[in-house]
């Protein structure tokens, strides 16, 4: 999970058993119900607990800031913040880069570092993070 990878179906109920075992005042139920998702999205709602491996997601930006080699310090900042927050959350709300910390930056968030062609390009890179991606409806 840490690593942004799939997960097999065995992995994930050993898992939940390890977890609702260690923890037994934990409901699986209770956990999802309150991150919206079913029982099978258990992974997504770890992810959002536990974060990701930063290399994992270091590695994700790699392309995007080789489309980009000539970043300014600001960018370089933003960046370095964005990928600390999805390390840390694993996922992201792109409402989020107009917020702190992303306001320390600049005050207009993302659209005060970076052009709109680069914001559009940067929120496809950013696309397996956002948030409203993985979740489903109630």
């Amino acid at each position: 999970i840490k690593a942004h990878e799939a997960v097999s179906e065995d992995d994930l109920k050993n898992l939940t058993s390890t977890i609702l075992t260690t923890h037994p005042t934990v409901s699986l139920d209770a956990l999802n119900a309150f991150y919206g998702r079913t029982a099978d999205q258990l992974h997504i709602t770890l992810q959002e607990l536990v974060g990701l491996e930063p290399e994992k997601v270091s590695e994700h930006f790699t392309d995007f800031v080789h489309r980009h080699p000539n970043l300014t310090s600001q960018q370089v900042r933003f960046m370095d913040l964005l990928k600390t927050y999805i390390t840390n959350y694993g996922f992201i709300d792109i409402a989020k880069l107009y917020e702190a910390p992303f306001t320390s930056v600049n005050p207009n968030g993302v659209d005060g570092v970076f052009k709109d062609t680069d914001v559009d390009d940067l929120v496809s890179v950013l696309r397996p993070f956002i948030k409203q991606d993985v979740q489903h409806d109630r």
